[in-house]
């Protein structure tokens, strides 16, 4: 494998054991402008109680709807906490599989959505209409993006 960003350091930070401290280590900057760069907040209800309640396990002030739980540092465990508060603060009827092949904020809404459907039709049409123009804008963003480096080449 090939690494897709690297960081020069003067010296590795070290546990006391002597072990490298991986805790410790930089986030690229690339990474951290990626994330911001990219951030859409929760708008609906639904994906605002989602996010409250996987931002709650796993220990992290900011979501976007698009990221995946894994690579907020979600494990297994922590996907069955999630699944835990779901049902019990939410009442919302989804398994630990769901949540694996639903893993962000914005696939486990939908999904809800559809699972459960919406006892107001209007509303499950107005958070697809939100899904396709973020996914739209997302998608205008990545080709400025593209053409902007092209360009500098």
């Amino acid at each position: 494998m090939i690494p897709s960003h690297l960081v020069e350091l003067n010296e590795m930070p070290l546990t006391a054991n002597g072990k490298i401290n991986r805790k410790e280590l930089p986030i690229p900057d690339a990474i951290k402008k990626t994330d911001e760069e990219y951030y859409i907040a929760p708008e609906t209800d639904l994906e605002k109680d989602i996010a409250e309640t996987v931002k709650s396990v796993i220990d992290i002030e900011k979501i976007s709807i698009n990221q995946k739980f894994f690579d907020l540092g979600a494990n297994s465990i922590d996907i069955v906490k999630i699944q835990a508060r779901l049902a019990n603060e939410l009442e919302l009827d989804v398994s630990v599989i769901d949540i694996f092949e639903n893993a962000t904020i914005q696939e486990l809404a939908i999904f809800c959505l559809n699972k459960h459907g919406s006892k107001n039709k209007d509303i499950s049409d107005s958070v697809s209409e939100k899904v396709k123009a973020r996914q739209a804008a997302a998608a205008r963003k990545r080709k400025k993006k593209f053409i902007r480096v092209h360009d500098n080449i």
